[in-house]
Formats: C-alpha cells, sequence, structure tokens
C-alpha cells in the first residue's frame, strides 16, 4: 500500500458467484426444465479452501438460498485444480445426492466437472471467461472477470494523470465482474 509505483486490483468474486447462485437457485426449481429433480440440491467444487474459493462459495451459496431458500448447497474440495478426473468423480457424487446445478471453480480441472454434468443430463456454470457453448446446452452462463475492465480503467487514469497508487476493489457495480447474455441455453431451452 505504500509503494507510490503499484496499485492492485482484486475482483469481489463473491458477487459474480451470488448471481449464479441466484440462477442455480431458480433452476433447481424449475422441473419443466429437463434434468432438474424436485430435490432442491444444488453444489460447488473447487481445489482447495482458499480464501478466493472460498469467497466464491460464500457468494454462491447466499445467492442459491436468495432464490430457494429451502435449498441444500453441497461443497466438495478436491486439493487439486489440474486433476479433471477427480473432479468429475466428485461431480458424480454430488449428482448422486441430487444436486442438478454445479458451479466448479477448479480451474483447469472444471472440464471434469462439465463432463460429469453433460452425462447426467444436469447444468453447470461457466467460471472467469464464456463457457457456455464448451458443453452447448449444459451450461447455464459463465461469471466473468473482465480483465480488459480493469486494464483499461487504469490505463485511463495513467494517461489523464488521474492514476493512484493503492489497493482497489473490482465488483460487478464497475463492470469487471458480469455474466453472459445466456443465449446459448437461451436456445438450447427455447
Amino acid at each position: 500500500e505504500d509503494n507510490p509505483q503499484f496499485a492492485s486490483d482484486v475482483y469481489a468474486c463473491n458477487e459474480v458467484a451470488f448471481l449464479l447462485g441466484c440462477l442455480a437457485g431458480l433452476f433447481t426449481q424449475n422441473t419443466d426444465i429437463p434434468g432438474i429433480n424436485e430435490e432442491h440440491v444444488v453444489g460447488y467444487i473447487s481445489g482447495m479452501e482458499a480464501p478466493t474459493t472460498l469467497d466464491y462459495f460464500t457468494g454462491f451459496e447466499a445467492g442459491a438460498k436468495f432464490t430457494c431458500p429451502d435449498v441444500t448447497v453441497l461443497q466438495s474440495w478436491t486439493g487439486s485444480y489440474t486433476d479433471p478426473l477427480l473432479a468429475k468423480e466428485m461431480t458424480k457424487g454430488m449428482i448422486s445426492q441430487g444436486a442438478d446445478c454445479i458451479l466448479g471453480c477448479i480451474s483447469s480441472a472444471v472440464v471434469g466437472v462439465f463432463e460429469a454434468c453433460d452425462e447426467a443430463d444436469i447444468y453447470s456454470f461457466g467460471l472467469d471467461t464464456n463457457k457456455d457453448a464448451d458443453y452447448e446446452g449444459k451450461i447455464i452462463t459463465s461469471g466473468l472477470k473482465c480483465g480488459d475492465v480493469t486494464s483499461y480503467k487504469f490505463g485511463k487514469e495513467f494517461i489523464e494523470g488521474t492514476w493512484e497508487p493503492g489497493f482497489i476493489l473490482m465488483d460487478c457495480a464497475s463492470g469487471a465482474l458480469d455474466i453472459t447474455d445466456m443465449a446459448t441455453i437461451k436456445k438450447h431451452l427455447q
């Protein structure tokens, strides 16, 4: 904080996860959607319990409970962000407990989450970048970290001479976090 040459940005991951949780809560209640059961169970899977992953979980759980107060939010920690087979097996475990919407906050191992959800004909969420078309019709939406917004903000302030060092929280209100337009899932579900 005291270095006059640096500014750092931190994303309010709980905010975008809250939006994803709200959608999970809405989806898990709608049994008219193919693959949604009557149990009101959603899941969250990540590599390790760390401040960022716990921030995501807290937001996801709060969002799910906001739109579906009686929802059960399962959580699993694999201990790895690079083992898609382990992520897939742990996702299958959640599915066997009734989860029909699962958020994988698990870096490259998220492929395992996507595969398990696709094979079980249930739903998942992308994270950080747009994954909506990766498993078309099985990814509800993707939570986005918009690094371009952050870079533009710093660049603009530097050019205008208003840049200041320090800590900056990037959130949904700043446009640095968002979700996709859900066009892919809308098309799939008509």
